[in-house]
């Protein structure tokens, strides 16, 4: 029987993780957000994709009437205790230690695996930055009528830079996905015509690099 897992973000304590959100579904059976205020912002072009999991029972967003601080975390304990029977896997996407002693008692339980994910650097995203602050570069660089003008031009752009790393096809492509996906997310690119066309945002892409790199 396939191992069900199911994601909880803290996205008041996490809010960058929405970046990645899409690209979420494709591990998890069920991501649930809990939150009492945000200011997070999706690219438009993904309601659709939201919408569907919505549809499908595979996003549920939970927003809290009370806004005093750890509401959304006890949103998001009372919501794990919820699914505990029909899931496998439980993954918080937190800083909060507080969540840790929730992960233990999970832990206890037969044939149940819990943990909490946060977002301290590692290696791994250290090189995905490196990537995108490349790719940045690169596009900084080139007149605008000779960038990319299609989503899989940009796609080869990006799968080019990665030649030389040893990884699988599939990880490559979850990569090159996450870069673009990033790059919506900072307003450096937006992708319009039902995702085949690509418009830059020069003055976006310079603000990045001038943080990035400063």
């Amino acid at each position: 029987m396939q191992e069900r897992s199911i994601l909880f973000i803290d996205i008041e304590n996490c809010p960058s993780k929405i970046t990645e959100l899409i690209l979420e579904f494709k591990e998890y059976q069920k991501v649930v957000i809990c939150y009492a205020n945000t200011n997070v912002k999706i690219p438009l072009d993904w309601l659709t994709s939201l919408s569907n999991f919505v549809m499908q029972g595979r996003l549920e967003l939970i927003k809290m009437g009370d806004t005093a601080n750890n509401s959304a975390d006890f949103g998001i304990t009372f919501m794990l205790g919820c699914y505990f029977e029909q899931y496998d896997r439980f993954e918080i996407y937190s800083n909060d230690k507080d969540f840790d002693a929730i992960i233990n008692l999970v832990n206890r339980a037969p044939n149940k695996k819990a943990k909490r994910v946060g977002t301290t650097r590692s290696d791994k995203e250290l090189q995905f930055d490196s990537l995108l602050i490349k790719m940045c570069k690169m596009l900084s660089k080139i007149e605008d009528n000779s960038r990319p003008a299609k989503v899989e031009g940009l796609r080869n752009s990006i799968r080019a830079q990665l030649k030389a790393r040893d990884m699988t096809d599939r990880a490559r492509e979850h990569l090159v996905s996450h870069v673009i996906n990033r790059m919506e997310f900072l307003d450096v690119v937006h992708i319009k015509n039902q995702g085949n066309l690509v418009k830059y945002n020069a003055n976006r892409m310079q603000d990045f690099l001038s943080k990035m790199t400063a």
